[in-house]
């Protein structure tokens, strides 16, 4: 696995392609290996990816930006993104010492609140980085997230009281959404964004709007919520991809693009929560992550939640493959009985796609939009 992700890695292939859709293939590569892969079948993955959605380095001028350049200056602005990489590569040695866990702990604390920027792909990634072992990895995930920094903007409220609340989520996710007076302030506000915002398709611009100018109402919403008790942020982060995964399984619009990436964003803070040993920026993070899943409610107003009685209560070893690893088969799966493994059905990629769906291999039972092997 270590090998493929070096050969494939960022310095060889941008972080994005078609614009600014996000490079999924070591999400991929991670996911395959963790449910038993074979190198063959890793190697196989990536040559397909990189046949049909990599894009060279070279193909991106605006990722390098020149020597010397500060790069405190381009936090947030999708520029530059081998200048922050080579940023926190050196980072990684001269200050951290090589300690990836200790990197990332520390960058968190100032990277939380721009979390949601790129689909939350930095974060995605640099959780599944972590568990790779890939120092390069790790770097490519807190580069991307640095260079993708959407922050929460709060004026008039903080996030201290999130969690204090008395309601089921999914209560509070439902009365967002028939709010309809977010959605459309959301729709005026974007007019507002500039043009290298607008253009990074549609749910950034939406996003952006969201959070820099209803953070406060959005933190509102987050306030009522009723967090678990007991267990610490062990308990919690376990809850919220417990909470990320059902809201993908009982959404009536099967397969929710952004719902699924809410789920797979949920359990890579939980894989980073839980090397990281920090209560306080872990809580914090969480807290983040809160408003920024409801604003995904938000921004997609016309997904309706289906009943909560359809709870789905995931394994704490949960994983969840990308919705890109489903490029290639997998025809052998090794079990591990201390571990449910999930894996989201896209199902018209796997349609659309000449190789077979590894989700339609050794999948036994149906949950919604999910397909569970024990």
């Amino acid at each position: 696995m270590e090998r493929i992700l070096k050969e494939f890695s960022t310095k060889r292939f941008y972080i994005e392609w078609g614009g600014y859709r996000s490079n999924h293939l070591s999400h991929g590569i991670v996911a395959l290996h963790r449910l038993g892969a074979s190198d063959r079948r890793l190697q196989d993955f990536a040559n397909f990816y990189e046949k049909n959605t990599l894009e060279k380095r070279q193909e991106h001028p605006e990722a390098e930006v020149g020597d010397g350049v500060d790069v405190s200056e381009l936090l947030g602005r999708k520029l530059g993104y081998y200048n922050i990489l080579e940023h926190f590569e050196r980072e990684l040695d001269e200050v951290y010492g090589g300690d990836c866990v200790k990197m990332v702990r520390e960058e968190m604390k100032k990277l939380c609140l721009g979390m949601a920027g790129s689909a939350l792909h930095g974060l995605i990634h640099t959780g599944y980085a972590l568990l790779s072992g890939s120092a390069l990895s790790v770097c490519e995930g807190v580069a991307y997230w640095y260079m993708s920094y959407l922050p929460l903007v709060l004026n008039e409220t903080n996030l201290d009281d999130i969690g204090a609340g008395t309601d089921d989520i999914f209560d509070v996710l439902k009365d967002l959404k028939n709010d309809g007076s977010i959605f459309e302030q959301m729709l005026r506000d974007v007019e507002a964004e500039t043009d290298e915002v607008k253009k990074r398709g549609k749910f950034t611009p939406r996003m952006s709007a969201l959070l820099g100018y209803q953070g406060d109402r959005l933190v509102d919403f987050a306030k009522r919520v009723k967090l678990p008790e007991g267990g610490g942020v062990d308990a919690l982060s376990a809850w919220v991809v417990d909470c990320a995964i059902t809201l993908y399984v009982t959404a009536e619009r099967q397969n929710g693009f952004f719902f699924l990436h809410g789920a797979t964003s949920a359990w890579s803070l939980r894989q980073i929560i839980l090397l990281i040993n920090d209560e306080a920026a872990s809580l914090v993070a969480l807290r983040v992550f809160l408003c920024v899943y409801t604003s995904i409610q938000a921004e997609h107003p016309h997904c309706p939640i289906a009943v909560k009685t359809n709870r789905f209560t995931a394994s704490p070893r949960v994983v969840i493959t990308s919705l890109h690893a489903f490029g290639s088969g997998l025809p052998q799966i090794n079990r591990d009985d201390a571990q449910e493994v999930i894996a989201p059905v896209y199902s018209k990629k796997c349609k659309t796609r000449k190789s077979p769906c590894l989700a339609e291999k050794r999948w036994a039972r149906k949950h919604g939009n999910l397909r569970v092997w024990r």
